[in-house]
């Protein structure tokens, strides 16, 4: 069923923006009146059936949004008692429906091959990419049941149990690990060192490495840390070197100031509440 309202998935429950279905319905009066309304009119409650989170405006100030229940969302469509509402109830029915199939249904043997299959191309990219040591599929039986294979990973950096790789973060914002990196050096909050030049020999090509290194405005902030990392080569070579890691205090830091950017969507932003 092709998408017509986002629905996005927040601590297990599924919500719906308030902003992009009062666009679908197509209602006269202003987005802000006819939320507060349709609230007070039929005592819709706060984290029950709705959530709310402010955002940055490009003016300056910061506006209020919500976040609907599929179930508030179904009913404040229905209220509307129009075409547009009848389509979006029906809608948000079809999407329950959808999921509930999922959840009960058995993947076929063929399918079951298949996740198989590329949950061991997971395990063997994520090695040759040097980010995570481990890849742990727990309760297997039951995951490939329900078709949603669980995994647990964990930094190759030395003492990283607390905090966590660039790459990992930026993956939270939907960007690269490069994409970020650039973003904090433009914000002045990290600066690029250590640079060293490697010869590789089998392709005989000089290649340059550097580290990232916080502003001494942020070293103190509890931000981040630069630990040891353990790199091994595919030689069977062992190298040590440095990595920026970032603390949860960190995590939330990158977060306001990506917020800041106007570069947050609702999912990261009601996932950072």
């Amino acid at each position: 069923m092709n998408e017509i309202i986002k629905i996005v998935d927040h601590k297990g429950q599924r919500i719906v923006d308030a902003r992009e279905l009062h666009k679908f319905l197509k209602v006269s009066s202003k987005y802000a009146d006819w939320i507060k309304n349709r609230i007070d009119k039929y005592s819709f409650a706060q984290n029950q059936d709705y959530l709310t989170f402010s955002k940055n405006l490009e003016s300056g100030g910061r506006t209020i949004e919500y976040g609907l229940t599929l179930d508030m969302a179904k009913e404040v469509s229905m209220v509307e008692n129009n075409d547009k509402g009848r389509q979006a109830r029906r809608y948000f029915i079809e999407m329950e429906k959808i999921v509930l199939n999922k959840a009960i249904s058995l993947p076929s043997k063929k399918e079951l091959a298949q996740m198989v299959i590329e949950q061991e191309n997971k395990i063997e990219a994520l090695s040759e990419d040097n980010q995570l040591k481990e890849y742990k599929i727990t309760n297997q039986n039951l995951q490939l049941r329900q078709a949603a294979p669980k995994v647990e990973y964990h930094d190759e950096v030395l003492g990283s149990k607390d905090a966590h790789h660039i790459t990992i973060i930026a993956k939270t914002f939907n960007m690269s690990a490069m994409a970020l990196n650039k973003i904090l050096h433009e914000e002045k909050v990290q600066f690029r060192t250590e640079h060293r030049k490697h010869f590789n020999s089998k392709t005989q090509k000089w290649s340059e490495s550097f580290s990232w290194v916080p502003y001494r405005k942020y070293q103190d902030e509890g931000y981040c840390k630069i630990a040891t990392r353990k790199i091994k080569l595919k030689n069977g070579e062992i190298k040590v070197g440095k990595e920026l890691l970032w603390f949860e205090k960190g995590q939330k830091f990158i977060y306001e100031m990506l917020k800041k950017r106007d570069m947050i969507n609702i999912e990261q932003e009601l996932n950072f509440q």
